[in-house]
């Protein structure tokens, strides 16, 4: 008999906070919500594009945006954040921008 060892190799690192119930989703950010559910037969199917949303409005998803969806959709939270840590396309924290600027022009532009 072989004996084996499982070492996990996860942690919480890329997990979303669901502590956080900062957000900037409106009643009228909801309503989008619900229309979206709506254009898909089964809920699971409008997870993906209520989270671009809930992402485009407060930069990452949120506890609070996953517990809308969920809600909305009437659907268990852990479906909603297996897809969030699923797909890398979605932000567990606020993304900032980096502007790199050179004090030379680029060689093109001389």
């Amino acid at each position: 008999m072989i004996e084996a060892e499982f070492i996990s190799k996860f942690d919480d690192a890329d997990a979303v906070d669901m502590s956080d119930t900062t957000t900037n989703i409106t009643e009228e950010n909801i309503k989008e919500l619900h229309i979206l559910a709506d254009r898909y037969p089964q809920a699971q199917s409008a997870i993906i594009p209520m989270l671009h949303l809930v992402q485009s409005i407060d930069g990452k998803v949120s506890g609070e945006g996953v517990r809308h969806i969920a809600r909305i959709l009437d659907l268990p939270e852990a479906v909603v954040l297996g897809v969030v840590t699923f797909y890398t396309m979605f932000h567990k924290e606020a993304v900032g921008w980096l502007l790199y600027t050179s004090p030379r022009p680029p060689a093109s532009c001389a």
